[in-house]
């Protein structure tokens, strides 16, 4: 039993805790049963204890009062960790629908969603993962709602990775307890525009939507070149924002656009070292392979 999740992008823009999307990076995982739990990545094998696919995989026996099966878990990993991509989220995920599969339990996407964020507790890491495309997931009294946003254009999702990694718990140390109301009132509109521009095409409202003072100043502090590569995509794309809780900084772009060449040259000025990937929407979510 062999299953794909995508890569997702969090915190889309001034979309904090709220937006998200899936990309076309993926973490694949397989299930087998055997007599002792065991992961498996390249030529390393260990114990599942403290893994975080096994322990969201025993997460959903226990929801759904099953005896946990052992299994032998076979991971490949191209989702690069604490960059702000998703790769916790795409472990969960996998744990859980590994677990459905084994249980053979019908999916239940919404279900799923439900388990993701009782481990995991941010919807907009975990549900475009599940739903793929453009997610926007609200509580209401303890029941996820999710809404799947398809843009209206097809996008080129331009990805700078850099050479260090950025933990979540860092990342959110550094945000403040409380906010103006002007701030408020900022990202509430921005987040309005983002949405009807990503739902009616208007590439050109693109850059004002992604704005966002709730975040991304804040964590731009812990990132080396952070106000160099904003402004350098700012000026080369539709617009970009920082991808999670960072380091990695995303840009939107036509499709048919590259900036490879320039940013090639542009980067011999920066601190850190990065990566550059093109990347696309994916509009899947998780799949089951076999």
């Amino acid at each position: 039993m062999k299953i794909r999740v995508p890569a997702t992008s969090a915190n889309l823009g001034p979309g904090f805790d709220v937006l998200g999307l899936a990309l076309n990076l993926y973490n694949e995982f397989e299930f087998t049963k055997s007599d002792e739990s065991k992961i498996i990545e390249g030529e390393e094998i260990s114990d599942a204890e403290d893994n975080l696919i096994y322990l969201s995989y025993a997460k959903t026996f226990e929801k759904f009062k099953g005896k946990v099966v052992p299994v032998n878990i076979k991971v490949t990993s191209n989702i690069p960790m604490s960059r702000g991509l998703g790769s916790s989220s795409a472990c969960i995920v996998g744990g859980i629908v590994g677990a459905y599969l084994i249980l053979d339990r019908e999916i239940n996407r919404q279900e799923i969603l439900q388990i993701a964020l009782e481990i995991e507790g941010h919807p907009d890491n975990v549900s475009p993962a599940i739903f793929g495309n453009v997610t926007a997931t609200i509580n209401e009294d303890g029941k996820n709602i999710t809404t799947v946003i398809k843009p209206k254009n097809e996008y080129k999702f331009i990805t700078l990775i850099p050479d260090f990694e950025l933990k979540t718990e860092k990342a959110r140390s550094v945000l403040p307890k409380n906010y103006s109301r002007e701030d408020a009132v900022f990202n509430i509109s921005r987040t309005a525009l983002l949405i009807s521009s990503l739902m009616l095409g208007q590439d050109e409202n693109l850059k004002l939507g992604l704005e966002d003072k709730i975040h991304q100043n804040y964590r731009g502090e812990l990132i080396p070149d952070f106000k160099e590569i904003f402004q350098f995509l700012n000026n080369n794309t539709l617009g970009c924002y920082l991808s999670g809780a960072g380091p990695t900084i995303m840009a939107i772009a036509k499709k048919d656009k590259s900036i490879r060449e320039d940013f090639n040259k542009f980067k011999n000025s920066l601190e850190l070292s990065w990566e550059m990937h093109e990347l696309s929407l994916n509009t899947e979510g998780f799949e089951i392979l076999y």
